[in-house]
């Protein structure tokens, strides 16, 4: 099997940015009136699923 060692990093960098983008604090959420999206990584990753990106913002 081979891969893209270059696609597969920016790919990892753009997730990290985006996690961390959205990421939300309980006091955060209170603060806008909204609810913590996700807690970890896989939270994450179902909640993205959810609200998938526009391949526009990355």
């Amino acid at each position: 099997m081979s891969w893209d060692k270059e696609a597969f990093r920016e790919a990892l960098v753009l997730d990290f940015d985006d996690y961390w983008m959205n990421y939300l604090t309980h006091d955060m959420a209170r603060a806008i009136d909204s609810t913590v999206p996700y807690h970890n990584l896989v939270e994450y990753l179902q909640w993205r699923e959810r609200a998938p990106l526009n391949k526009q913002e990355k």
